[in-house]
C-alpha cells in the first residue's frame, strides 16, 4: 500500500475480554459485541471503548466515522 499506518488508524472488533486486553496492550480502540459467549456484564467490567449487542447498533457507525 506504500502507506504508514498508526495505531489510531485501527479499531479492534471482538466479543471477549481477551479482545479488550489485546486492544489495550496495543493501544488500539475496541468495540465489543456481546454475542452471548461472554456475559454482557463481564464485558462491561472490562470497560471497552464501545459495548453493543449487535453491529447494527448506530453507535458502531458513529464510533468508526
Amino acid at each position: 500500500l506504500k502507506r504508514t499506518f498508526k495505531t489510531q488508524d485501527f479499531i479492534i472488533i471482538g466479543d471477549t475480554p481477551r479482545d479488550i486486553q489485546c486492544a489495550r496492550e496495543a493501544g488500539i480502540e475496541v468495540i465489543i459485541v456481546a454475542t452471548g459467549l461472554s456475559p454482557y456484564e463481564k464485558l462491561a467490567e472490562e470497560k471497552p471503548d464501545l459495548l453493543v449487542h449487535t453491529l447494527e447498533d448506530q453507535r458502531v457507525f458513529d464510533f468508526i466515522k
